[in-house]
């Protein structure tokens, strides 16, 4: 057993100490100047011992307890203070608890400090340690003025000191910190928060979030939390928040997660949150529009097909129609453009704090603050992207597609197609190369060699031949409509 002792001014006069179950100790007739004689009087042979006092507790208590040779050399070795120092003590404590953390810790706190905001400040130290179960915090508290102490022990204090920290975290970052207090209640709020962190949403909502409320209902009528209520519904407040989200659409709570997550000053998280639900808020409107492909791309490939499209009117026929989503944002300009300054905007922003310093903060946070109202200004209130038929605009990726498989199907294995026209089967998004190869192969001192395919596949070369470039597509509706004819297809 190791015992800490806090030394300080007291000892004009012998009094009374009551029992101390823990220790063994029932004193009910005998007096001493303080709890430092008591405890090493009782203690000296069967305990090591560390004093920590200020140099004028030190001086008194040497030479009040200079007659008992137990005391002696142990007072020799006290650890001075400044008691206006508390992180230097605190400092101190953890040094020495560090030192004997493989005995039985008493630490008496009886000459020490004993106000609340000191209590959790030993708190939240032992909170960082991992074998607070060996650690008894007690003081003497005053029964009978001048005559009856009766000790207390302060492991009650210290669960909810340690506990409190903990929840003051959580309410501040939606973050635990890891310490040794662990409960229903703890542990349902770490699922919470490693849920939000990792966003896995569906376990987020359909699970972590219906426990933590349960467990702060729990914790609203036990009597033990009753000191940390107001903590409890801030936490509270904050579930809430999340229950009236929960139902919303996909890129609808990644705003509004982004939203809390600049109010606790996660501004990297929350630019994170409100880039990927601009790509969620699109990806579901083409998918509406029937601009999105059936696909399994994941998605982050999704969004940044999408990011790149509105950027760089990229193409990716994989994941969307191009010229289905090329038509309608041809058509809707003004709202793009918009589209593009908040993408761009955000993009800008990542940057910059990947690169953060602290000149740079209070813009930082300035621009995340409108980028997160002209969110929810165009996106949230206004669905700025407005409904469009699209179904008569061809898919003409997937039109080249099934144009290949029936020529390919249409000619024999062992039939030598020109060149030319090889090239073009192997369709590209290049529609200027595809045109100038087909033309090419279609000119006049070439047309014999369309007798080498089935008399079927002419129109469709004719049609082919007459390409017509302008926003929608690059060939007429008339001519479109007779090809999917001719190759039997229904479904574009």
């Amino acid at each position: 057993m190791h015992i800490i002792n806090f030394l300080g001014l007291s000892g004009e006069l012998k009094v009374n100490y009551g029992k101390l179950e823990e220790l063994n100790l029932n004193e009910t007739n005998n007096k001493y100047f303080n709890t430092t004689q008591l405890l090493l009087e009782h203690f000296h042979s069967k305990a090591t011992f560390s004093f920590i006092g200020t140099k004028e507790s030190i001086q008194k208590q040497r030479e009040l307890l200079k007659e008992y040779n137990y005391s002696i050399n142990i007072l020799e070795y006290s650890k001075e203070i400044n008691e206006h120092e508390p992180s230097l003590i605190f400092n101190t404590i953890l040094e020495i608890i560090k030192e004997h953390q493989n005995d039985y810790i008493i630490l008496d706190i009886t000459h020490g400090f004993r106000t609340l905001p000191l209590i959790a400040s030993f708190g939240s130290i032992f909170g960082k340690i991992n074998y607070t179960n060996k650690i008894k915090i007690i003081f003497a508290q005053e029964n009978i003025k001048g005559k009856q102490y009766d000790f207390i022990s302060l492991d009650r204090y210290l669960d909810i000191s340690v506990l409190a920290v903990s929840l003051d975290t959580f309410s501040k970052t939606l973050n635990l910190i890891k310490n040794h207090y662990t409960d229903d209640l703890i542990l349902a709020l770490e699922s919470f928060s490693h849920s939000l962190h990792a966003n896995a949403f569906k376990k987020l909502f359909k699970e972590n979030l219906i426990e933590a409320k349960k467990q702060i209902n729990i914790a609203k009528t036990n009597e033990f939390y009753q000191p940390l209520n107001n903590i409890l519904c801030e936490i509270e407040n904050i579930l809430n928040y999340f229950e009236s989200i929960k139902d919303k659409k996909e890129y609808e709570k990644y705003f509004y997660i982004a939203k809390i997550m600049f109010e606790k000053n996660y501004y990297l998280a929350s630019t994170t949150y409100i880039f990927e639900g601009l790509s969620k808020y699109i990806l579901e409107h083409f998918k509406d529009l029937k601009i999105l492909r059936n696909n399994q791309e994941n998605s982050y490939d999704n969004s940044q097909a999408i990011n790149n499209f509105i950027l760089n009117n990229s193409a990716n026929n994989k994941i969307f129609i191009y010229c289905k989503a090329k038509f309608y944002k041809n058509k809707y300009k003004a709202e793009f453009d918009i589209i593009y300054k908040l993408l761009t905007d955000i993009k800008n922003l990542r940057n910059n704090l990947a690169h953060i310093s602290q000149e740079l903060e209070d813009n930082i946070k300035q621009n995340l603050s409108k980028i997160i109202k002209d969110f929810k200004t165009h996106i949230i209130d206004n669905k700025i992207l407005p409904y469009y038929n699209l179904d008569n605009i061809y898919d003409d990726f997937q039109l080249a597609q099934d144009i290949k498989a029936y020529i390919e199907n249409k000619i024999p294995t062992s039939t030598n197609l020109p060149k030319d026209l090889k090239s073009w089967i192997n369709f590209s998004q290049s529609y200027k190369k595809n045109k100038n190869i087909l033309q090419n192969f279609l000119r006049v001192e070439h047309r014999k060699d369309i007798s080498l395919l089935d008399n079927s596949l002419k129109p469709i070369l004719n049609c082919l031949y007459l390409y017509q470039e302008n926003n929608t597509c690059n060939i007429k509706q008339e001519h479109y409509e007779k090809i999917i004819t001719i190759i039997g297809k229904n479904d574009f």
